[in-house]
């Protein structure tokens, strides 16, 4: 029974349509999935959920394309289109206003159907949906061109919204390009490697498992396998050559245990490593491995463990106070502080800052390694933040209680106090707390004068140190928790913006006490998914993580916040129940500004405008580009040289790789597929090929043409109006001897004058390999390579030629 259905199938499955094109597909899209779980791995903010499905798309619509007759550059630009929009509806998560659109297009048609009785349609919430639809593109697209401005400006910045719209387009052509490659093109290593580059790129930069990258390798190797004997088999056909379908079976385990061997190999040697290969190659090219810079950050590659220096010596800072994670929240109303503040600052809402984190281990926070700095009684340190607007300056009398810890409390930025103290510092202006003997003490802060607008406007220049320090998460940081930052925040234009859709989505959480302590896992990925409410330490944590995965430098700071005010005093009363932590985010020239995450304490009152406040100390900012603009940066030069260096080492390597490909095939092929590139550019030329006409009578039309163009005709000797669309009307097919040549048509001291021989010589090949009873030697195949090698760019610069012309014309 097995045998009769094999053989009633072998015919159907013998066809080019389905065994081939189904298993290069499938290992195309192996492939891809690879090079996608590679990159989920190393680039911070991709998860698999929007990377997979990118793959298996790009691939199967390149595939796709690569079915019709159009031409690689218009399906490049179709591909690339689809991409585009498509990573821009996934990225903006504006699938819900396309889908409402819809809805709402189709309830106004019904409307429309019933005008006649119930009065015109409606068009209000259709033009809702439309603004609000194109305000989400307009902000995606304004971030990724503010990331590339930051970027070309010397100042990148990571923006998860645009790093991920970035990864995912490239993610995609490379995808659509494989697919592309393999059905249209025979070409499966050509076709893989830019995936692979992507994949080695990313690896060499941000570390990970290299295992990807040899699955990539295995399945590359497979493809290859599978597309060579296909064409070789074709080529059998063609010739009329009889082999035995077993050959198949054969091939196919030799293949599995070859490629099984090498991989395994590859896993095992020292010697063949893509680390060693990188560096090597930055060696070569810049003297010295190239460690991932604020550049490789800005695209979301983080370095692995050990490869950045910058908290080896962390100073540990643990969890000090007790109502900080792991330790449960034990309050009291002991009094902690009694805080006696000038008369401005009265009614305003204050936090008691003492200690900042700047370190997020997944299970709680510590600090990095800090220098302790001992100053004199009333002795001024530099302002904590780089400001360059207006502040206002507070002083304070605060008394701590008899069982105090020695920290010392501001309700702002530390400038003085009129005791003896001490300030832990991790670099210049990066405070990570201060302490003091006395159980009272004035202490003088200051606290930023900023309204919505300012910070709105603030921009994303911020200075190197905060974006090396407080944009770090753990590589280990769960990919879900990234995913929910970038959706929270695509289409929000400013930081400020951002980091206000993040405070208000903890908010929605229910506050509560009675909380188990957490388990040993991430603190806010249990919080977020699992545990759904919390107290202080769960907002405050969650939402200096979910902004730096949106790109938007935080930290988290403990202290007290708020009390209760004595106006018989004039004093606040500071229990331990309002021990307290919150976030901070930074925003240039304006510094740390607090956000109230936490549902149950109210959000820090903030004017629309900058608020005139008394005792102001203007400070002259430092002059910055205007926004948008890009400046001219000293390196820019050699960032232009190399990069046009760079495009034509790819162009040797890309036609020394052609040229490798078609000598891998037999000679009858390569003469076949270099006809049918002819054919391909004279299409391009406006001459086209019809089904009728001989080889010779095209090849004698392409010479003609090139005549034309090469015979530089006056363009005030053509007609002003009325142009049709091409002035270079492809000569009319004629039977001709082939031994007529247009040759000593073209004049010989342009350009283009050698391709009529050469169009000449690829033709008759051509003719010989289809028609002949004698197939091409070797030797003619090598000369024939060699002949297209120079023929190439004669065709692509007569192609510039005419379109040329034709802008000229039209104008």
């Amino acid at each position: 029974m097995t045998a009769k259905v094999t053989a009633l199938l072998s015919p159907w499955l013998d066809k080019e349509l389905t065994v081939w094109r189904l298993l290069a597909v499938t290992l195309l899209l192996a492939a891809l999935n690879s090079v996608a779980l590679g990159l989920a791995s190393v680039v911070r903010g991709l998860e698999l959920g929007l990377l997979l499905p990118i793959a298996i798309l790009g691939t199967l619509t390149g595939w796709t394309l690569a079915a019709t007759s159009w031409p690689g550059w218009w399906a490049g630009a179709i591909a690339g289109s689809a991409g585009v929009v498509l990573m821009t509806v996934r990225v903006g998560r504006l699938d819900g206003s396309i889908l409402a659109l819809l809805g709402q297009l189709v309830g106004l048609a019904w409307q429309a159907l019933r005008w006649p009785g119930n009065g015109p349609p409606d068009t209000t919430p259709l033009q809702s949906t439309l603004a609000g639809l194109w305000l989400g593109v307009v902000t995606l697209w304004s971030r990724l061109l503010e990331w590339v401005a930051n970027m070309a400006g010397g100042e990148p910045v990571f923006d998860p919204a645009a790093t991920a719209l970035a990864w995912g387009v490239a993610l995609w052509l490379v995808a659509a390009w494989s697919g592309w490659a393999v059905r249209r093109r025979d070409q499966s290593l050509l076709a893989i490697l830019p995936a692979g580059a992507l994949l080695v790129i990313s690896m060499a930069y941000g570390g990970g498992n290299f295992a990807f990258l040899l699955l990539l390798l295995g399945l590359t190797w497979l493809l290859a396998a599978l597309v060579e004997h296909t064409v070789r088999e074709r080529r059998w056909q063609v010739e009329g050559i009889d082999f035995a379908l077993e050959i198949r079976t054969d091939l196919t385990l030799a293949t599995l245990w070859l490629v099984a061997g090498l991989v395994a190999l590859a896993q095992i040697s020292p010697v063949i490593s893509a680390q060693a290969l990188a560096e090597s190659a930055q060696r070569l090219i810049w003297g010295q491995p190239l460690q991932p810079g604020p550049l490789a950050r800005s695209l979301g590659l983080q370095p692995p463990p050990g490869q950045s220096g910058v908290f080896d010596q962390a100073r540990l800072g643990g969890l000090p106070r007790r109502h900080l994670l792991g330790a449960g929240p034990e309050l009291s109303q002991q009094v902690a502080l009694l805080v006696q503040p000038d008369s401005q600052a009265v009614n305003r809402y204050h936090y008691w800052r003492s200690l900042t984190y700047d370190r997020y281990t997944g299970y709680g926070w510590v600090s990095g390694q800090t220098e302790t700095t001992t100053y004199g009684a009333g002795e001024a340190i530099e302002p904590a933040f780089e400001v360059g607007q207006p502040a206002v300056v507070l002083t304070e009398q605060i008394q701590a209680a008899a069982q105090g810890n020695g920290l010392l409390y501001a309700a702002g930025a530390l400038l003085a106090v009129d005791q003896p103290y001490q300030v832990a510092w991790r670099r210049p202006g990066d405070a990570f707390g201060a302490t003091v003997a006395a159980a009272s003490y004035q202490v003088t802060s200051l606290l930023p004068a900023a309204g919505e607008a300012e910070l709105r406007q603030a921009g994303n220049r911020y200075p190197a140190w905060v974006r090396q320090r407080y944009l770090a998460l753990p590589r280990e940081a769960p990919v879900r928790v990234l995913a929910l930052a970038r959706d929270l925040t695509a289409t929000q234009p400013t930081p400020y913006d951002r980091a206000r859709a993040i405070e208000s989505y903890l908010r929605t959480l229910p506050y509560d006490l009675n909380l188990p302590p957490p388990p040993n896992r991430d603190v806010v990925d249990y919080f977020l998914f699992d545990l759904r409410r919390g107290y202080c330490d769960y907002y405050a944590s969650a939402m200096v993580v979910l902004a730096r995965a949106a790109g938007i430098p935080a930290r988290l700071v403990v202290g007290y916040a708020g009390g209760e005010f004595d106006p018989a005093q004039g004093r606040y009363r500071v229990s331990e129940a309002d021990a307290h932590a919150w976030a901070e985010v930074y925003f240039p020239g304006y510094g740390w500004i607090e956000f109230e995450p936490t549902a149950a304490r109210p959000r820090p009152e903030r004017a629309v405008e900058s608020a005139s406040l008394p005792e102001m100390e203007l400070v002259t900012p430092p002059a910055l580009a205007p926004a948008g603009r890009i400046a001219w940066q000293p390196g820019w030069g050699w960032a232009l040289l190399l990069a046009l260096a760079g495009l034509a080492l790819a162009s040797v390597v890309w036609s020394a790789a052609d040229s490798w490909a078609l000598a891998r095939t037999d000679p009858t092929t390569t003469a076949v597929r270099l006809y049918r590139r002819l054919q391909r550019y004279g299409s391009r030329l406006a001459v086209p090929a019809p089904p009728g006409a001989t080889p010779y009578e095209f090849s004698e039309a392409l010479i003609s043409q090139i005549a034309l163009l090469t015979s530089n005709l006056p363009t005030s000797n053509l007609p002003t109006s009325s142009l049709p669309a091409s002035n270079l009307q492809p000569p009319t097919f004629q039977p001709s001897n082939p031994s007529t040549s247009l040759r000593t048509s073209l004049p010989t001291f342009q350009p283009l004058a050698p391709a009529a021989p050469e169009i000449e010589r690829l033709t008759g090949l051509y003719v010989n390999a289809v028609y002949s009873a004698h197939p091409p030697s070797a030797g003619e195949q090598r000369q024939a390579i060699q002949t297209w090698r120079r023929l190439r760019w004669r065709l692509w610069l007569a192609w510039a030629r005419l379109k040329v012309e034709r802008f000229r014309w039209e104008r």
